[in-house]
């Protein structure tokens, strides 16, 4: 029944992996560490970027399979994932992508959310994950992610489930800006923090911080109107390289995740690359101060 499942996914485009009702890959053995017997899982992050084939997809091991999950990114997945949430922000960001509210690929989670799967044209950020309106965050996947499809079990016994009519088609093609715009408008970006050298921050850790830094500002880029476009990406590439500089983000994560959402925005290659390099090297002679609580 679930490789059933699956083949119909792959046939949309999806490349799936076999799951268990915790939401993991299945346990395809046993290995010891450490004087204790631990599961090994399917190995899974080798389809984050090739696509499979209908033979390698045949032989992986479904038979003890309660779930399939989607890798996001392969094939441009991308799945907007409502936690814990009302169907109102689920119906703006159909409207606002221009999808009909009778979308087939609209999932109910058992979890009490929603999840909303499209194909993104142009560059995405990897990750999104923001508080929402309406809902307790949104979050957009697109690669590097698994995310349960319907027919799948929950780790509460319940099922994914299509909202509506199952579909008859892949998800629907819609640009990266347009996602993105959408996004921002059904999620809260905090309060940025003051840009000074000399101000610290409570956060629980540094890498909460920093990781939230960088989510609102791929969150405020996104946004931007036109005519402000180059300098906002300037702005957001000198306050995180502050965060390379004290060693809190990772520059070519920074640099990857800028270039994309810029790109999703309209500017060019050589105007993009020029200015995050000339931002963030400004960024880093700006180090922001940080302290865990």
């Amino acid at each position: 029944m679930i490789k059933n499942r699956a083949t119909v996914y792959h046939a949309w485009g999806f490349n799936v992996i076999p799951v268990e009702n915790d939401k993991r890959p299945v346990v395809t053995g046993s290995y010891w560490k450490g004087g204790e017997l631990l599961p090994s899982r399917y190995f899974w992050q080798q389809w984050n970027k090739a696509r499979q084939s209908m033979s390698q997809m045949d032989t992986m091991p479904w038979a003890n399979a309660t779930g399939v999950a989607g890798v996001c990114g392969v094939g441009d997945m991308t799945c907007i994932d409502f936690d814990h949430s009302a169907f109102t922000p689920v119906k703006r960001v159909l409207y606002l992508l221009g999808l009909n509210q009778r979308y087939r690929w609209v999932v109910k989670t058992p979890g009490g959310g929603y999840h909303v799967w499209v194909k993104a044209e142009g560059e995405m950020p990897t990750r999104l994950h923001l508080e929402g309106i309406g809902a307790d965050h949104v979050e957009i996947r697109h690669f590097g992610h698994l995310t349960m499809l319907p027919g799948s079990v929950h780790p509460s016994g319940g099922t994914y489930q299509f909202v509506g009519r199952q579909p008859i088609e892949a998800p629907a093609r819609i640009y990266a800006s347009t996602i993105l715009r959408a996004y921002a408008d059904v999620t809260i970006e905090k309060e940025k923090p003051e840009r000074t050298s000399n101000r610290v921050l409570a956060f629980t850790s540094n890498a909460q911080y920093a990781n939230a830094a960088m989510r609102n500002e791929m969150n405020r880029l996104a946004t931007v109107g036109k005519g402000r476009r180059n300098d906002a990406l300037n702005e957001c590439a000198f306050n995180l390289g502050q965060l390379v500089a004290s060693g809190d983000l990772n520059e070519t994560e920074v640099f990857d995740n800028l270039t994309a959402v810029a790109t999703g925005i309209g500017l060019g290659h050589i105007e993009i690359e020029k200015t995050i390099r000339s931002g963030v090297k400004n960024g880093r002679e700006h180090t922001r101060g940080i302290r865990a609580a």
